[in-house]
């Protein structure tokens, strides 16, 4: 799995922020997180669209290759793929 991120945008600093807060509890989290480039147009390039047609951080990218892209459903299904941040 992958995160899409952008360090100063609120919604995937919920996501950052839900991990830190289960990593501070004991959990062991490697889930690797890709900074997105909004200054320069990173989220409207083809790439990027392919991961998320509104070109909106965050975006989690799941093994399977399928992507969830709304921050409250990355936290509910970081629970049930990820059985040691619930």
């Amino acid at each position: 799995m992958k995160l899409y991120i952008h360090p100063h945008a609120p919604n995937p600093n919920r996501v950052r922020l839900y991990l830190a807060e289960k990593q501070a509890g004991g959990a062991v989290i490697d889930l690797p997180q890709v900074k997105v480039d909004l200054r320069s147009g990173e989220q409207n390039s083809p790439a990027f669209l392919a991961r998320n047609s509104f070109g909106a951080v965050p975006v989690l990218e799941l093994d399977d290759g399928s992507y969830i892209n709304e921050s409250l459903t990355i936290t509910s299904i970081s629970k049930s793929v990820t059985p040691s941040l619930s």
